[in-house]
């Protein structure tokens, strides 16, 4: 497939990916970017480089692993948790739906499961009452 069209997106500090049509295709927001021009390139500065990256890890895997839905969530909970409201954050702005879902439920998870101080050591939060 190495004559797919390759589309270009510029992360926050110059982080450069190079995405095929069959990655951009299954992120909603790339593909609506990317729809009906014939540009090849976006800047997306506010985009977290690492979050975009394990969201482009389980595109690229189901692609070509369409069965296997464990994948996503291994690398989910693969994600620091001072790390996974970036991911939600990118998984939100891309429109990655169900990615978004299993986020947000880690991340709820992890508040209802602890209380304020162990919060607050998971996310690596300053204690501002004291």
């Amino acid at each position: 497939m190495t004559d797919e069209v390759k589309y270009k997106i510029i992360l926050q500090d110059e982080v450069v990916f190079e995405l095929e049509d069959s990655v951009v295709n299954h992120i909603p927001k790339l593909k609506e970017i990317f729809s009906n021009t014939l540009i090849k390139e976006a800047i997306l500065n506010n985009i977290d480089p690492r979050s975009f990256s394990h969201i482009l890890t389980i595109i690229k895997y189901r692609n070509a692993n369409p069965d296997d839905n464990e994948f996503p969530k291994i690398i989910i909970d693969s994600i620091k948790p001072e790390s996974l409201f970036d991911f939600i954050i990118v998984a939100d702005f891309l429109k990655t739906e169900d990615l978004l879902k299993q986020a947000s439920d880690r991340f709820k998870n992890i508040i209802e499961k602890n209380n304020v101080n162990e919060i607050r050591n998971i996310f690596n939060l300053l204690d501002d009452i004291d």
